[in-house]
């Protein structure tokens, strides 16, 4: 095998490929707004967890939401976890169950819920809806979510978006717009042929049967991505409702939005190397859908992976001009430019509202500045559940 045809088989792997993955989530995840399910009969009680981390800013107004959206069969759990606040003071007014957990070692999201989890072991609901303390539900979203995942006994993902605050700064809306695409978007055409979603954090039903039997006690920043890649590989599926919406906000101060980023893309990458012999396992034991889960969490942050297949496309583009092994390029020219138009497809449809054509020139300097994100990224290995303070 020549070199030039290795070179191009590996590029098309390691690059083509997830570009014609993401180019296909796209195209089919535009047009999914998602209809209503009707589901008949009564719904059962459930459980709604909810982590907090020092949010005595926040968690009284998520709490007050909440009250009017769930039944008086229906138990809210509150993991105070490591709070040096007020949060459980507050979270006791609305008299809900509070659990105040305090642990020098074992810190994190996943190991809130895991707590919860014991406590509620004593008496199990049919569902349990994890939540986080600075979302609220759409009206009407709670039942919707909790009706599917009982009708279907299955892990029921809702669509979690985060807004960008009125008059919020390019770079939060640019953080909008990447939150649409990986949380609405992809999903939507992973749905369109009847694959599962990734968990995204919060506005999460599970069936008691199934959550109560995969751990959550982990220190993982995205213990989320973690535990819907379980379920998969047990085939366990997580199904996608859009109907059902949760929405959250981003912070508009810098530090705040930059510490975010930081956690989110960190665990993120962090989380790919140990993905890829997952992936292969899973797709040579004949477990394809699973597999295809492992493909899309193994595309890095859309950003990053714009940057690396624009550098590959364009590097191959000037070996082509010298008549320098031209199958690289002619393996990945069709990958990348199918990429570039359903992105575009995508901004069109769904981000209009939030990025115009003049923000342009920000976008560029926005992706510049990224650079430093990654640097930094790379230089730390912290894994503790920092909290975003909140504008």
């Amino acid at each position: 095998m020549s070199l030039e045809i290795l070179l191009s088989t590996l590029l098309f792997i390691v690059i083509g490929l997830p570009c014609l993955y993401l180019s296909i989530e796209y195209f089919f995840g535009i047009g999914t707004f998602g209809k209503r399910t009707i589901v008949s009969g009564e719904r059962k009680e459930c459980v709604i967890l909810i982590p907090a981390h020092n949010e005595e800013s926040i968690i009284g107004e998520t709490l007050g939401a909440l009250m009017s959206e769930i039944s008086e069969h229906d138990r809210v759990v509150v993991v105070a976890d490591n709070c040096t606040d007020n949060t459980a003071e507050i979270c006791r007014s609305f008299a809900v169950e509070v659990l105040e957990r305090t642990s020098d070692t074992n810190k994190g999201k996943g190991f809130a819920l895991d707590f919860g989890m014991q406590y509620i072991a004593d008496s199990p609901p049919a569902t349990v809806v994890i939540f986080d303390a600075d979302c609220q539900f759409q009206a009407g979203s709670f039942k919707e979510l909790v009706m599917v995942s009982q009708s279907e006994q299955s892990a029921v993902q809702s669509l979690y978006l985060m807004k960008a605050p009125d008059d919020a700064p390019l770079k939060v809306r640019l953080a909008e717009f990447a939150w649409r695409v990986k949380n609405q978007v992809r999903p939507g055409g992973m749905r369109r042929f009847g694959l599962g979603c990734q968990l995204q954090g919060s506005g999460m039903a599970f069936p008691w049967e199934l959550l109560s039997k995969v751990s959550l006690a982990s220190g993982s920043i995205v213990e989320d991505l973690e535990l819907g890649l379980k379920l998969s590989e047990q085939g366990d599926l997580v199904r996608y409702e859009p109907t059902a919406i949760v929405e959250s906000y981003f912070p508009c101060s810098d530090e705040a939005l930059e510490t975010q980023r930081t956690r989110w893309e960190h665990g993120h990458l962090a989380s790919i190397f140990d993905l890829v012999p997952r992936f292969l396992r899973a797709f040579a034991t004949g477990k394809f859908k699973a597999s295809l889960m492992m493909l899309d969490a193994m595309i890095p942050p859309t950003v990053l992976w714009i940057f690396i297949s624009t550098l590959c496309f364009l590097s191959s583009l000037m070996m082509f001009l010298v008549d320098f092994m031209p199958a690289v390029f002619v393996v990945l020219s069709v990958p990348y430019f199918a990429l570039v138009l359903s992105l575009m497809l995508v901004w069109w449809f769904r981000g209009r509202d939030c990025i115009s054509l003049k923000d342009i020139g920000g976008i560029l300097i926005f992706v510049m500045g990224k650079f430093s994100l990654y640097k930094k990224i790379s230089a730390t290995k912290d894994k503790k559940w920092i909290k975003t303070e909140r504008d």
